[in-house]
C-alpha cells in the first residue's frame, strides 16, 4: 500500500486539471496495488476530485488536525489483488 502525503494547488491555477494531473503521476510512480491519503473533513473541493478519481472513504480520524478537525482517510485499489 502506498500513502500520498500531500499534493496542492495554488488557488490560482486551480480547476485546470492539475490536482487530477498530480494525482495520476503519484498513482503511477508508486506502483502499489492500494493508495490511500487523508484529507480534512471541511476540504470539500478536494473529496470531490479524489471521488471522481475512484477513491472513497476507509477510515475516520478524529480530531486529527492541530485545530482538532477531523481527517477523512480515503483508499483506492489500483490493481487488482
Amino acid at each position: 500500500m502506498g500513502w500520498i502525503a500531500t499534493i496542492c494547488v495554488h488557488p490560482d491555477f486551480r480547476r485546470q486539471g492539475l490536482g487530477e494531473q498530480l494525482l495520476r503521476i503519484c498513482e503511477q510512480a508508486l506502483d502499489v496495488h492500494r493508495v490511500r491519503l487523508t484529507l480534512r473533513e471541511s476540504n470539500k473541493d478536494a473529496r470531490r476530485l479524489y471521488e471522481r478519481m475512484g477513491y472513497a472513504e476507509a477510515d475516520r480520524w478524529v480530531r486529527y488536525y492541530r485545530d482538532k478537525e477531523d481527517g477523512i482517510v480515503m483508499e483506492k485499489w489500483l490493481h487488482p489483488q
